[in-house]
């Protein structure tokens, strides 16, 4: 993926208290294809707004006096030709000189919001054997002794770390401060998540983040239930 500008284009997406028409600057990117991708900002999140991964979800581009274009976040990038939507970047305001830092930039977003340009359900990149062997090791040293470890009673204290990731997934890991060769150390008892529901994806930050708390409490809580315990979340 080439960073090659950004543009300013009224969009309008779907939200659960209605349509909103917003004109966020959105970033244009080029594989190796030369297909063209639009990468949304942080801005939209601000919102409540989750133009990248959300199912089904189109986005309009062009102003009411336009011809608009819609185009669905997952399938958009298998379009073929892409005529249409070169048409409409080309209406937009277009910066192609961007500075070394603009391009880190971009980068960072695209990094943040890979899933969104997959092919489909596809993974992004291609999964060679070294990856994959790679993944397996990290998976196996993750679920298994000396990093996952039983229960030590009720009476040392317990912290659940939760987290979500895109808009799409919800994860919960269950730790210990354990008395290790004489010396407190905190070990991982148990790991939890899900996929987040169809309606559920058009959460915020904020409510996503207290949906893991409740997916923790609920599945964990044969662990902690008459303990003392604490959550912590970014």
């Amino acid at each position: 993926m080439t960073p090659i500008g950004t543009i300013n284009k009224e969009i309008v997406t779907p939200h659960r208290k209605g349509n909103i028409r917003l004109t966020p600057e959105l970033v244009v990117l080029e594989d190796s294809h030369n297909q063209v991708f639009l990468v949304g900002t942080e801005y939209q999140r601000l919102h409540g707004i989750n133009i990248y991964n959300s199912k089904n979800r189109n986005i309009t581009i062009g102003t009411r006096k336009e011809k608009k274009s819609s185009l669905d976040i997952y399938q958009f990038a298998n379009k073929d030709p892409l005529e249409e939507l070169i048409h409409e970047l080309k209406k937009g305001k277009f910066n192609t000189n961007l500075t070394s830092k603009n391009k880190l930039s971009k980068l960072t977003t695209l990094e943040k919001n890979g899933p969104a340009f997959s092919m489909g359900r596809e993974p992004l990149g291609e999964i060679t054997n070294d990856r994959r062997y790679a993944y397996e090791r990290i998976k196996n040293a993750l679920t298994n002794a000396p990093v996952l470890v039983f229960q030590c009673g009720f009476e040392l204290p317990f912290k659940i770390y939760i987290d979500e990731a895109f808009n799409q997934l919800l994860g919960a890991a269950l730790h210990q401060r354990q008395i290790v060769d004489g010396e407190p150390r905190e070990r991982v008892i148990c790991y939890v998540s899900r996929k987040l529901e169809d309606s559920e994806g058009l959460y915020g930050e904020t409510q996503a983040e207290l949906l893991c708390l409740v997916l923790g409490q609920k599945k964990l809580h044969y662990y902690v239930e008459g303990a003392v315990f604490e959550f912590y979340t970014d």
